[in-house]
């Protein structure tokens, strides 16, 4: 993954983005990965690839910098982010660097460093939707309800939900 400070946003989700006329970003290919799982997930982080995730942004609104911690107890992930890179900050406290959608006034120019553990122990750091209806959790099929209860949904904010 790039560093914060050499990451810069090329591409959007349409297959190829040009601007005067010549190509600055393509996407190829996108991987489904697994809920709740992470070593893939950290594989792909490894691998420098930008990945989607989708997170509970509850705790984000006054956020203004540093590292921001989630509560793990419930969460209902619904606004999707992009994860661009990973780090420690000088208190060895580890963060995902995640570029949000809500401009560069907001967090630390329109990024946010979201703690975690760097480790599979996110998958431990879990929680139940506080309201299954809301965020990308869905309990009905064509209108029939398939499942009774809420998954458990994991990482910092929800984010391997």
């Amino acid at each position: 993954m790039q560093s914060k400070e050499g990451y810069v946003l090329k591409a959007s989700m349409t297959t190829e983005k040009k601007c005067n006329g010549e190509s600055v970003g393509k996407m190829t290919a996108f991987y489904k990965l697994p809920v709740g799982k992470w070593e893939p997930f950290y594989g792909m982080v490894q691998q420098n690839r930008p990945l989607v995730v989708n997170v509970d942004a509850t705790p984000w609104f006054s956020y203004g910098g540093g590292v921001l911690n989630c509560p793990v107890d419930a969460f209902t992930p619904g606004h999707k982010v992009l994860l661009v890179g990973y780090g420690k900050n000088e208190n060895q406290e580890g963060y995902f660097w995640i570029r949000n959608s809500w401009g560069r006034n907001w967090g630390e120019g329109g990024y946010v460093r979201l703690g975690s553990s760097l480790s599979a122990a996110e998958e431990n750091n879990c929680g139940t939707p506080t309201d299954p209806t809301l965020g990308s959790y869905c309990p009905y099929k064509d209108g029939e309800q398939t499942e009774k209860k809420p998954p458990r949904l994991c990482g910092a904010c929800g984010l391997l939900s």
